[in-house]
């Protein structure tokens, strides 16, 4: 079984930190973050840096960013709640022990989502080169949250030493065709 610690996980503390707008995870196994750990980040530029990769946030987003684990976390956030639901964006960076390829990991991932995700719904299951030459694995799923029906992305970025960039990007199902070409941008700009 894999030692990496699904990304929802991590996301279960950073949506309870953002009241709990974000994210499909189960939090039953996290717990909510005390008000130090978060910490708002002004926007004074589209442009953010993670993880040692620089990318595109989408105009009028904010980010929170959430210390905890070797680099913590960011999460972004649109500006406005539709349908119930606040689309985002959360990355993470961490080791994968076991040095799978972006196949496996994504293989890895499915069942596990399986689990925690409620009527969680492979759609799809891709890798490929990012326009920067960064390789990534990409696995679109449907779930529902909190009575709200969710498309995501979970997206594995691979970084140098054996280290993952994991992306969790988020949106109510009905507002897939906005979200979908926010976050495929993002992903593309990441360099």
């Amino acid at each position: 079984m894999s030692t990496i610690v699904p990304i929802h996980s991590i996301a279960g503390i950073a949506v309870a930190a953002t009241l709990s707008l974000s994210g499909c995870s189960d939090n039953r196994q996290t717990q909510a973050p005390t008000a130090p750990q978060a910490k708002h980040i002004p926007q004074t530029s589209v442009t953010q840096r993670f993880a040692g990769h620089e990318f595109t946030v989408p105009s009028g987003w904010t980010t929170e960013k959430a210390s905890g684990g070797a680099s913590g976390s960011l999460l972004l956030l649109a500006p406005q709640i539709e349908d119930n639901w606040q689309a985002n964006v959360f990355l993470e960076a961490r080791v994968d022990q076991e040095k799978r390829s972006l196949e496996q990991s994504l293989a890895d991932l499915a069942p596990n989502l399986k689990v925690r995700k409620a009527q969680f719904t492979e759609l799809s299951r891709k890798t490929g080169k990012l326009p920067g030459g960064i390789e990534y694995g990409l696995l679109e799923y449907s779930c529902t949250q909190q009575g709200t029906n969710l498309r995501e992305w979970e997206v594995v970025v691979e970084l140098a030493g054996g280290n993952r960039l994991f992306i969790l990007a988020s949106s109510p199902l009905s507002r897939w065709d906005k979200y979908q070409p926010l976050f495929r941008s993002l992903l593309d700009s990441l360099h």
